[in-house]
């Protein structure tokens, strides 16, 4: 999807007003004055902010330098600025005034107001499979790992076996067929690097390779726009879903 800095524009103020009753505070889309000048070959970063910067609040996303601005997302059920998102975008400039999306992405965190400590919970990204390269799902959902260690045996942990006969009768077997009996730590496994894709079956044409089959691009600023809208909403109303269990000790 290539397109001129006005119509990005306008996609952007599209954006903000779709945004508007799912989060907590009015935001916009920002970016640093003067992208439209930008050389070939470069990239322009966009982000979802406060109108309000005194609002403005900060989490570390995995994968980012540095840390990247978020809102707090209405959730019924929730005390307020506990669930966030972050809403980022990455253009390639082409020279001559045009812009190719290389990827859109939503993050989203649960933390506390004012702590850049927040727990990543899960991205929805939509990458442009020329960029990327790659045999992932376009669009798809990510793990991410600090979510995953919390449900993982810790590797210290793992090993321990309540019946020592039983266990060497399975290691001999093991070695046998050449497999390693060595425990693995299941927090070594990144998960993070699956793509979980999201609505790729609906593509008709390319059964006969399985990553194109899961491949769908942005044709146009409006797709690009229900999809982000959509997701957020759908990530809204599953987080109303949940309620808190209390474990007795």
């Amino acid at each position: 999807m290539i397109l001129k800095p006005g119509t990005i524009d306008t996609f952007h103020r599209q954006l903000r007003e779709c945004l508007r009753p799912l989060l907590t505070y009015e935001a916009e889309v920002d970016c640093r004055a003067g992208w439209e000048k930008r050389f070939a070959t470069k990239d322009v970063l966009f982000d979802l902010v406060p109108i309000e910067r005194l609002r403005m609040d900060r989490a570390n996303r995995k994968g980012a330098d540095d840390e990247c601005r978020v809102c707090p997302i209405n959730v019924v059920g929730f005390p307020q600025y506990t669930i966030w998102a972050s809403w980022h975008e990455r253009w390639r400039s082409l020279g001559e005034g045009r812009f190719s999306l290389k990827d859109a992405c939503w993050t989203f965190f649960r933390g506390q107001s004012g702590i850049v400590l927040k727990q990543q919970l899960f991205r929805a990204e939509w990458a442009d499979v020329c960029w990327m390269g790659g045999e992932a799902a376009q669009p798809h959902w990510h793990f991410d790992s600090q979510q995953v260690e919390l449900v993982y045996v810790p590797a210290e942990k793992v090993g321990a076996r309540p019946d020592q006969a039983q266990a060497d009768d399975a290691i001999e077997e093991l070695e046998d067929i050449g497999v390693s009996a060595e425990p693995v730590a299941l927090e070594e496994v990144d998960l993070g690097d699956i793509h979980l894709g999201m609505g790729g079956w609906t593509n008709p044409d390319t059964l006969g390779e399985s990553h194109k089959c899961w491949q769908c691009q942005p044709r146009n600023t409006r797709e690009l726009l229900v999809w982000a809208q959509r997701t957020l909403v759908y990530v809204q109303r599953q987080l109303e879903r949940l309620r808190a269990v209390r474990v007795d000790a």
